[in-house]
């Protein structure tokens, strides 16, 4: 089962439930379903992602944890809400635990980014900054009748790897060098196009400047053309 299917399927799963077909996202699973996150430890999941290799046709490691942590997300979203109608120290410190799989998960997303992850550095940071925003709002809920040393350290850590993320030089160095790749990838339909929009440019020169129903076509071919070609500056 695709974990897209699995989080649509599942707003409220046990990790017992958990089963995939793929392999490193079956340890992934296993790892989740000892339903103790302290177990999870960074050393853990590196070497969960040193052990398997990149698999293109389905699933990238980094593509894996990002998509782990919104699922282990809902966990936390679920104890944020047990947390505002039964507030309670042990809520809390069961909060900041999930929190701290979730930060392990974003961290080890971003190690494992590469020339061949199906996930480039634009959409980790993306998705990374929409996982903190999401925390951010369950943590109104956690904290609202008292405070958590413990999760207060996890969601400062967060923070910080998004922002670590965003200034990253090997991030961006490797979101340049996979631009660079897909534009050589491309040249040919690239040239393609800007030779199209010469052509356009060219008929909008000698058309008739007052048929403007003619003038307008080909500005609407032209803008449309370009942004056609702008999709391909980078890597999405």
């Amino acid at each position: 089962m695709l974990l897209g299917e699995l989080r649509n399927a599942c707003a409220s799963f046990s990790y017992e439930q958990m089963v995939v077909d793929n392999e490193y996202l079956e340890k992934a699973g296993k790892m989740i379903a000892l339903d103790c996150y302290e177990a999870l430890t960074e050393r853990k999941l590196a070497e969960m992602g040193r052990e398997v290799p990149e698999d293109v046709n389905f699933r990238s490691v980094s593509r894996t944890y990002m998509e782990l942590a919104d699922i282990v997300f809902t966990d936390l979203r679920d104890t944020s809400a047990h947390c505002f109608n039964f507030p309670s120290d042990a809520l809390r410190e069961k909060a900041a635990g999930i929190l701290k799989l979730i930060c392990d998960l974003v961290q080890y997303s971003a190690v494992h980014l590469s020339m061949d992850s199906d996930m480039c550095p634009s959409q980790y940071r993306g998705w990374a900054s929409k996982l903190l925003s999401r925390c951010e709002v369950a943590s109104k809920y956690i904290e609202y009748d008292g405070k958590c040393e413990a999760y207060t350290k996890q969601m400062e850590r967060l923070s910080e790897l998004v922002s670590r993320a965003e200034r990253d030089g090997r991030l961006t160095d490797l979101q340049s060098a996979r631009n660079r790749r897909y534009l050589a990838e491309n040249q040919k339909i690239i040239a393609w196009g800007r030779s199209n929009v010469e052509k356009l440019n060219l008929q909008l020169e000698l058309c008739d400047p007052y048929d403007m129903t003619q003038r307008r076509y080909l500005m609407e071919l032209i803008n449309t053309t370009n942004g056609w070609l702008d999709g391909f500056e980078r890597d999405h």
